[in-house]
């Protein structure tokens, strides 16, 4: 049963998997990408057109010629620091909205149960697939 704290706090909070994403950068991100993707386009296309899906001997070679024929443009693109960066950038920011969102509903955890029982009492959160001590 969840506890009147527990209950108001989280009528009040929520965190939208679009708020993440707006607010980490993430959207941003994708534009990035489709963007610094045009720069090997033509490549891309004819990876995807060469599947290797199936057993067939002929579709295999194709594939392995194609990949070579597109290594260094595909390569010399995608080791670009700018994808690094941006990687590390989406972690960090990622971090600090879960950060920011937790540390706001601590301090509305805490308002609430200073008006219900005045004394303000802490907030745990566990999040993830992380055991407490039980099995």
């Amino acid at each position: 049963m969840l506890s009147t704290v527990t209950r108001i706090v989280c009528s009040r909070s929520k965190l939208t998997r679009n708020q993440v994403r707006h607010d980490s950068g993430l959207i941003q991100a994708r534009h990035n990408t489709q963007r610094w993707n045009d720069n090997v386009k033509l490549e891309l296309q004819h990876l995807a057109a060469a599947t290797p899906a199936g057993t067939s001997l002929v579709a295999i070679q194709r594939h392995v010629a194609v990949t070579l024929a597109t290594w260094d443009a595909v390569w010399g693109e995608y080791l670009h620091p700018k994808w690094a960066e941006q990687r590390m950038r989406l972690h960090g920011a990622q971090e600090k909205v879960l950060e920011r969102y937790f540390k706001k509903l601590e301090e509305e955890a805490a308002s609430v149960s200073q008006q219900e029982w005045g004394t303000r009492k802490q907030l745990v959160v566990f999040f993830g697939n992380a055991s407490i001590g039980t099995r």
